[in-house]
């Protein structure tokens, strides 16, 4: 009764939300070249995924004006629904619905999609495996705040939804939010010098080392070298129980300290450590230290700490002379303002409100209107271009794990569902991608997670609103053309081995069932 009453609920939501448009032949020539979450890329040439991921690698992501709500809604067309009555829809696990597969995929969230907190969400482990026993391409995008690797990830989102042990529903398909920064040349991560900030600067540490960073510096690192630079006792703003664990400054360098040869002849800066890049991956402890060093940093020469630069103020330069002298770009992970926990009832300050707080403070050093930095966080225009990059390289690389030779390195793509719980930023951002090729990004909405609400209160609509990632996996295979129901994807557990290696049709599913109720 439970699986009908939720198929009736799917079917019911479905005709009251607009329905993207389905497209029989090639893709239609669509908007191209604005990424999502107000970035873009201006990249030469024809202006495809490579040279966009190329704009990456190089730094070249800058923010522009974010479009209105109102041109948002455009990208979703009005048209009536084929959910459930189309006379050409195929078995599901059957061969002709995995040809079909080459024309869709799917990007799952995690929190509130998958499980919440450590608890599977209903039939997300079904909603896995079948879209994996149709080759169907997918991608997970998870923000543990920069304290995990990808390989951590997937061992831990195994075990929260309680997968099998031979289950390979999330290798190679992790992807974090400072992920793509994996991407900038390899001449930056082994040369320039990266300093960190956020929860657990060590942890942090060690995956920046996974991308292939070399030079990476903390503020506990600058304290233990230089105790002037905070003027209170580094025992305890540096750890609970004495100091957190340090290491030497990159190259033998020093934090910079004037003298009276200094002040005559101009800083001599050949042994003084240099910051090229500062990384805020999620809210630090101690706001007050970090918003002290990043200050330090910004508004220093070239990005030596402890220097000033000359053209600080200078009226004559762009932005007053304010980082106008090569110093560090700030890489912030999450915009977040707040966020839940589940031991208490009040929403906590996130990362976005030490961004506010670090601004707050500039705007008062400086007088500019504001600072500007890199947002890479999990639905950013940068993160969503390397995610579509990875779905269109996901066969090539399926292949090459099967000791195949790929016949080409990227298969196009004419729709990605992106499965999701949150109605704002999220579905903001998948509204307003528009990747080269002119695949279709498609928002479903679940009610698994933080969003409960109805329909009528959202501003922005998506494509359909669903109760959870199974129903949602059922919805995207329906309108491709599969005849998915939840009774056939969320198959017994006993047979779930065989729908991982595609061997299960609808017959053998339903049949099973029937026994199972009658005994």
């Amino acid at each position: 009764m439970r699986s009908i009453m939720r198929h009736a609920t799917l079917r019911s939501v479905a005709s009251q939300v607009h329905r993207p448009r389905l497209i029989a032949g090639p893709l239609s020539n669509g908007c191209h070249g604005n990424c999502a979450r107000g970035f873009s890329t201006q990249a030469p040439g024809n202006g495809d995924i490579d040279n966009i991921i190329r704009q990456i690698r190089q730094g070249n992501v800058k923010p522009v004006d974010r479009p209105s709500s109102s041109e948002l809604l455009l990208d979703v067309k009005e048209v009536t629904p084929t959910y459930g009555r189309s006379p050409r829809l195929v078995k599901a696990f059957s061969g002709d619905a995995r040809a079909l597969s080459k024309n869709y995929a799917f990007l799952f969230g995690a929190s509130g999609v998958l499980f919440n907190g450590i608890t599977r969400i209903d039939g997300s482990l079904s909603a896995l495996r079948a879209v994996k026993s149709h080759n169907v391409r997918y991608m997970c995008l998870a923000d543990p705040g920069g304290m995990a690797t990808e390989a951590e990830t997937e061992h831990q989102f195994k075990e929260r939804i309680r997968a099998n042990k031979d289950d390979r529903l999330f290798q190679g398909n992790i992807i974090h939010p400072q992920t793509p920064l994996r991407l900038l040349p390899d001449e930056v991560k082994q040369n320039q010098v990266v300093y960190i900030a956020g929860r657990k600067p060590n942890k942090a540490r060690n995956v920046a080392q996974s991308y292939g960073f070399k030079k990476i510096v903390t503020g506990a690192d600058l304290l233990d070298k230089n105790l002037e630079l905070f003027p209170f006792d580094p025992l305890k703003v540096t750890g609970k129980k004495g100091r957190t664990k340090t290491k030497a400054l990159p190259d033998g360098t020093s934090t910079f300290k004037p003298s009276t040869k200094s002040k005559k002849q101009g800083p001599n800066l050949l042994r003084n450590l240099k910051i090229d890049h500062i990384f805020i991956w999620n809210e630090p402890r101690d706001w007050f230290l970090e918003i002290q060093l990043i200050l330090d940093m910004l508004i220093s020469q070239q990005g030596y700490i402890g220097t000033v630069s000359t053209k600080n103020g200078d009226t004559a330069l762009p932005n007053n002379g304010w980082l106008q002298d090569g110093q560090p770009k700030i890489w912030a992970n999450v915009e977040d303002f707040e966020f839940e926990t589940a031991s208490y009832h009040l929403h906590r300050l996130g990362t976005g409100a030490f961004l506010e707080a670090l601004k707050s403070v500039w705007r008062a050093k400086t007088g500019c209107e504001d600072l500007e930095y890199e947002h890479v966080g999990k639905l950013s225009g940068m993160t969503l271009e390397y995610a579509h990059d990875q779905i269109l390289r996901a066969y090539a690389r399926w292949m090459t794990e099967k000791g195949l030779a790929p016949v080409v390195e990227k298969s196009e793509v004419r729709r990605v569902y992106v499965i999701s719980d949150n109605p704002g930023k999220d579905l903001e951002a998948v509204l307003a991608f528009k990747p080269e090729g002119g695949a279709e990004y498609i928002p479903i909405l679940v009610r698994s997670g933080a969003w409960t609400g109805t329909t009528k209160e959202l501003e922005r609509k998506p494509a359909a609103v669903v109760d959870d990632a199974l129903d949602a996996v059922v919805w995207a295979m329906r309108n491709e053309g599969v005849d998915a129901h939840r009774e056939i994807l969320d198959v017994p557990r006993h047979l779930m081995g065989l729908v991982g290696v595609g061997e299960v049709v609808r017959e053998e599913v339903m049949a099973e069932r029937l026994r199972l109720k009658r005994e």
